[in-house]
């Protein structure tokens, strides 16, 4: 397929495209790699495409920042390391699990994967604290 517009359904094409290629070179390279953010010019002719690039953990797994953030700091919230990963339900009965934190995301700093769909939310201190059991700790 030929892309003469850039707009966000050739965005996505082209993430997807970007990350069958990249897959061989990631391989090779032993990291994992993949088209991150996409944006796009209002003309439609042209677009920048952010690569994110991670070294591989033990598991195999590619290293995540925000994973490895929640790991170093999570005593300083209030939680522990062994958090990361764990599921919770939260009030409205969905469940989650915890994948992540961000700390550049005041109100809404937990990464927060829907298990039903595997979308990721961002979800408050309150939100993940009072679904992982800690509602009466305050965070530091």
């Amino acid at each position: 397929m030929k892309i003469t517009t850039i707009d966000k359904d050739a965005c996505r094409l082209i993430r997807n495209t970007l990350d069958q290629a990249l897959a061989p070179v990631a391989a090779q390279l032993g990291v994992s790699l993949k088209a991150g953010h996409i944006s796009y010019a209002l003309d439609g002719k042209t677009a920048n495409v952010k690569l994110e690039v991670a070294t591989l953990g033990t598991d195999g797994l590619a290293v995540d920042k925000d994973a490895e953030y929640f790991k170093k700091n999570a005593q300083w919230m209030g939680m522990k390391p062994e958090d990361l990963g764990r599921k919770f339900k939260h009030w409205d009965g969905k469940e989650y699990e915890l994948i992540g934190y961000n700390p550049r995301a005041a109100t809404f700093p937990f990464l927060c994967r829907y298990l039903r769909t595997g979308t990721v939310y961002k979800l408050s201190t309150d939100m993940v604290k009072s679904g992982l059991g800690y509602n009466n700790q305050k965070v530091a």
